[in-house]
C-alpha cells in the first residue's frame, strides 16, 4: 500500500471521515436496492436513474475519500460502466467486498456483482448532503 502525503498533524480522511464514508457506501447500497437477503446486482439491469443517483455522489466522494489515485477520476472510462467503477472503489475503501461473476441467459452473458453485506446494518442511512438540499429520500 502506498503512503499518502499529508501535512504534519493532518488526519487521514479514512480516519477523520469514517462515518461519512460509510454513509456514502450505504447510500449506494440503498440506490442499488441491496439488502442482506438481496445482495446481487446485474449491471445491465441498473437503470439510468440509479446510475445518475450514484454518480451524483461524486463531490461528496471527493470530499471524504482520498481519490487522487483512483483511475475513475484520472481517465475517461467506458461511460456505461462509470457507476460500477465508482461503486467498486467506494466499497473497497470502506471494506465491503464485491464479488464479480457472469450470468448466462439465452446465449448472452451479463456482469453481476454480489455485495458482502452480512455484518452491516442497512436499516438506516444518514444523508450526508447539506441541509439546504431538499433531498429527503433517505
Amino acid at each position: 500500500m502506498s503512503s499518502i502525503r499529508k501535512k504534519p498533524g493532518q488526519q487521514a480522511k479514512s480516519l477523520k471521515y469514517q462515518e461519512e464514508r460509510f454513509n456514502i457506501a450505504k447510500q449506494i447500497l440503498f440506490f442499488l436496492n441491496i439488502t442482506n437477503t438481496n445482495n446481487t446486482i446485474v449491471v445491465k439491469d441498473v437503470s439510468e436513474e440509479i446510475q445518475t443517483q450514484i454518480l451524483s455522489l461524486e463531490e461528496d466522494i471527493k470530499k471524504y475519500f482520498n481519490v487522487g489515485h483512483w483511475t475513475y477520476f484520472k481517465k475517461t472510462i467506458n461511460p456505461d460502466r462509470n457507476f460500477i467503477s465508482l461503486t467498486k472503489k467506494v466499497m473497497k475503501d470502506v471494506g465491503i467486498n464485491m464479488i464479480s461473476s457472469v450470468k448466462y441467459s439465452k446465449g448472452k452473458h451479463s456482469a453481476c456483482y454480489t455485495f458482502n453485506v452480512n455484518d452491516i446494518d442497512l436499516t438506516t442511512i444518514n444523508n450526508i448532503k447539506n441541509d439546504d438540499n431538499d433531498n429527503d429520500d433517505f
